[in-house]
């Protein structure tokens, strides 16, 4: 009997940035994470591939985050794809414009926004859940 595929969540994060620490919650629980340190290696991935999520930061140095959001929206083959936006870093500008960048992000077509001070699995979890198919993972999630 042939097993289930696990679909894979496409994750950008830039070298040098924050703990990967959704890469770590969603391996742990089972699912493949395929983690891409710039915007125009997550576009020529997301050409041959069809994550179930993409999870990116709020804020990246080199690129748009617009720019994503955009692409994956104009795509028809893509335009179905979760899409979680994230911060888990003090920043003053995150943090004093978390209502603007989360409306934002919501008119571009993101499903989630995560903006909080640290790194909280039970808010990420909260967040994240709901985007996710339940997958059979070598730990699994617990409610």
């Amino acid at each position: 009997m042939e097993s289930a595929m696990v679909e894979s969540i496409l994750i950008l994060q830039e070298q040098g940035s924050e703990p990967n620490y959704p890469a770590q919650e969603l391996e742990n629980a089972g699912y493949r994470v395929v983690t891409v340190p710039k915007l125009s290696v997550a576009i020529s991935w997301l050409s041959v591939n069809d994550p179930i999520l993409i999870v990116v930061p709020v804020h990246l140095i080199d690129d748009n985050i617009f720019d994503l959001l955009r692409f994956v929206r104009d795509d028809f083959q893509l335009q179905n794809i979760k899409i979680m936006l994230y911060c888990v870093t003090d920043s003053p500008f995150t943090m004093g414009m978390s209502s603007t960048i989360t409306s934002a992000a919501r008119a571009m077509g993101a499903n989630a926004v995560l903006i909080g001070h640290n790194f909280v699995s039970k808010a990420f979890w909260q967040t994240v859940g709901p985007l996710l198919p339940a997958v059979e993972g070598p730990t699994g999630v617990e409610s």
